[in-house]
């Protein structure tokens, strides 16, 4: 009774799945009266914490309480700070930089705006002792990337797209201890957490997956054509809908539809991750039904017509197999490097995951038309004249010949071990995986390839560019500051003695940390054009050098600064500025050198950041035949050398050789790719389809054959072996891949 009515059953739970993150999205919604009503609960909870921190360290010269201080921070991240008149004598923490008593904490509750961002806090003072306790709502950082991030910390839960006012406009104001504290900008009039939003996508999908099930039971059941073709039609219909008007809205909000992971504007109906493992999904239900009802109805009349339909749809997905293929490479993010498992993310398994969905769509309608042609008497002929049409089509719209060559071993796969009982067609289903390995892996290293080549001449330009936007930027601030200061202008009117004095503020003041990477050499020249400082070249002891050289030869950029454009041997930037009754001039030469063993992507803002597929090469710039900077493990020589010479020495690497202007080379270099790494490659990817092709397998034989029911003990035990040994293999491959990840990130935490 139960399995009579168990394709009903599962659609009906299909249908509610779908309908429950339907539901769920709607609460993913946050309005701005609703969210500053959360943010306040949440602020007074953690304000209420804060207060408890500073309960608890309540003799801050035991080393107990010490201890206590300590966890508080590990535990909750908030910092305990105990102050006497204005001096620190306790804190537990390293990460964030004290504020003043006197300015920064007047209440008793409330937030601070220090130089590490926004805190609440809690004051509690006694006499000449005053306790702090406070945590971070939100980062500060002048500029964003992959490693410095403005969000609000995570206790707060504010999705995307929300800013902080402070102090409070009046306008969505945030309640802290009975007053208004700051207000929230939201973006948007309803905001969305895209985690949520994953979540409801996994589920939507996972709804997707069961009601399409029990359709084919359904139709594997009654052998309806009518229902076969309404169900087609209505599926078709509903992605059509789906993309179209982008329904459902919170499918289209999640990770997997976002632009910035994979995005594809020239293509309807692959224009996002999303949409790609959905149509695979769709093409892999269509062709099982058509399977289905093949095997059901081998005595159907007009055969070649009926094979028709297979026979296009075959060759729609062996097209769409294609360009999706390139698609993930060309239009995607992507890192495919298996070599490197700490830069591989869930995205990769969902689009490898979509291709091998499209092959075992492929392999369904190819077996379909041979079922239905291979009795008739030019059955057989008909079938490889249809796989020559498919070579000759991908291969007109495809230069390289090789890219379609491979449907003749697929086909060839299809026609000698399908149709011939179990054992055969598993037989064809591990043929059917080796091959799609070895063909997705050859299709994304030459893909790969291919981009690299322009990602190289990206590279390339921005390495060869003198100019430095990181010191531009740093700079910009510093004029109006130099003017300001009196001490330094006091300091001015008893040059030369105050030489060095004034040398030591302008280094440990104002031309320090990011300027550390420059050599700064200052000069100052008073109305009668006489030095002041003493020089260690002597051109920096005449005016007209500098007056020269910036009039003639280089391009004013800011207040006072100035990029030398003729200056081959390096970045050289001369900066000038009137302090009164005097001319403070610098000369801005970057060291050589400098980039061995720093971190410089730490300082750039997230456009300007190289990608994580190039973070494993090496580079060097050399500047006049000299080695100006240098990046990655491999050890350049001074002098630049030619290809051949390099490539001798070090015969493990691969170097490429660039000029993006006069004078200026660059040579990236990366690992060779030899045997070792395309069979490791090859071997992931094997088994990866592996596991998702015996999954396919499973539900196939449990759901739709009466084949584990009817089977030996001796197929079910070789079932069970298989199974654990793939469970097995990807348990090794997931968990050590977690440990790595989690040991990565404790040392970058110490």
């Amino acid at each position: 009774m139960l399995r009579r009515y168990f394709a009903d059953l599962l659609i009906f739970l299909a249908l509610a799945t779908m309908v429950f993150a339907w539901y769920r999205s709607s609460l993913n919604a946050y309005t701005p009266s609703g969210l500053v009503k959360d943010v306040s609960l949440k602020t007074e909870l953690k304000l209420e914490a804060c207060r408890n921190a500073i309960a608890h360290v309540t003799n801050f010269a035991e080393s107990a309480g010490a201890l206590g201080a300590e966890q508080i921070f590990e535990t909750q991240q908030i910092g305990v700070y105990v102050y006497y008149k204005d001096s620190v004598v306790f804190w537990n923490n390293s990460s964030w930089q004290p504020g003043k008593v006197e300015t920064d904490f007047t209440d008793s509750a409330g937030l601070a705006k220090l130089a590490n961002g926004y805190f609440l806090y809690a004051r509690k003072s006694l006499a000449d002792t005053t306790r702090i306790a406070m945590c971070m709502l939100k980062p500060a950082f002048e500029l964003e990337n992959k490693y410095l991030s403005n969000c609000f910390s995570d206790w707060l839960q504010i999705p995307d797209g929300v800013n902080i006012v402070y102090p409070a406009s009046g306008s969505n104001d945030v309640m802290v201890a009975g007053k208004s504290c700051f207000s929230i900008k939201p973006s948007e009039e309803v905001l969305h957490q895209q985690e949520t939003d994953d979540t409801n996508l996994t589920i939507f999908i996972l709804g997707f997956l069961l009601v399409l099930t029990g359709l084919l039971l359904r139709i594997k059941r009654n052998n309806n054509s009518v229902f076969l073709v309404i169900t087609i039609v209505a599926l078709i219909a509903l992605r059509a809908i789906m993309l179209v008007f982008h329904q459902p809205a919170f499918i289209y909000r999640s990770s997997f539809f976002d632009p910035r992971v994979f995005g594809n504007a020239a293509s309807f109906m692959n224009g996002f991750l999303g949409d790609v493992l959905l149509n695979a999904i769709s093409l892999l239900y269509i062709t099982a039904t058509l399977y289905f009802f093949a095997r059901r109805n081998s005595q159907i009349k007009h055969k070649f017509i009926m094979a028709l339909l297979p026979a296009m749809l075959s060759l729609f997905i062996f097209l769409q197999f294609n360009r999706v293929l390139v698609s993930l490479v060309n239009n995607s993010t992507f890192n495919f490097n298996f070599l490197s498992i700490l830069n591989i993310k869930p995205t990769v398994a969902v689009a490898l995951a979509a291709i091998g969905l499209l092959a075992l769509a492929l392999f369904a309608a190819v077996n379909t038309f041979w079922i239905i042609i291979k009795e008739e008497k030019t059955g057989k002929y008909v079938y490889w004249t249809f796989l020559l049409i498919m070579l000759l089509t991908g291969w007109m719209l495809s230069p390289v010949f090789l890219e379609s060559a491979w449907i003749v071993p697929f086909g060839a796969i299809v026609y000698f071990f399908t149709g011939r009982g179990p054992n055969h067609f598993s037989l064809a289903l591990g043929l059917e995986v080796l091959l799609l390995s070895i063909v997705t892996s050859s299709f994304l290293n030459s893909y790969i390839e291919k981009n690299q080549a322009l990602d190289f001449e990206i590279l390339t330009q921005r390495l060869g560019e003198r100019q430095d936007q990181i010191l531009e930027s740093e700079y910009r601030a510093i004029p109006k500051k130099l003017v300001a200061d009196e001490n330094l202008k006091n300091l001015f009117e008893f040059l030369p003695e105050s030489a060095k004095e004034i040398q030591q503020i302008l280094r440990q003041k104002y031309f320090n940390g990011y300027f550390d990477r420059y050599k700064m050499e200052f000069s100052v020249f008073d109305k009668n054009c006489q030095a002041l400082l003493v020089a260690d070249d002597p051109v920096l002891l005449n005016e007209g050098y500098f007056d020269d050289r910036i009039q003639h030869y280089s391009t004013p950029l800011a207040d006072g600064l100035f990029f030398v454009k003729d200056y081959q041997q390096n970045t050289q930037y001369l900066i000038k500025l009137d302090m009164g009754r005097f001319r403070l001039f610098a000369r801005v030469e970057a060291r050589q050198f400098e980039e061995a063993g720093s971190f410089p992507e730490l300082f750039l803002d997230r456009s300007l950041q190289t990608q994580e597929k190039l973070r494993n090469l090496s580079y060097a710039v050399y500047r006049s035949g000299q080695n100006t900077s240098r990046y990655g493990e491999f050890n350049y020589p001074y002098f630049l050398s030619d290809s051949a010479t390099l490539s001798r020495s070090s015969p493990d690497y691969a170097h490429f050789y660039y000029e993006p202007e006069p004078s200026t080379q660059v040579i990236i270099s990366r690992n060779k790719l030899n045997w070792a790494y395309f069979f490791t490659f090859n071997s992931y990817l094997l088994l990866f389809f592996s596991v998702l092709t015996y999954l396919c397998y499973l539900v196939y034989a449990s759901v739709f054959t009466s084949l584990f029911q009817t089977s030996s003990l001796t197929r079910r035990i070789q079932a069970i072996i298989i199974a654990l040994l793939l469970l097995a293999m990807s348990a090794v491959g997931i968990i050590s891949g977690r440990q790595v990840t989690a040991q990565f990130e404790a040392e970058n935490r110490k």
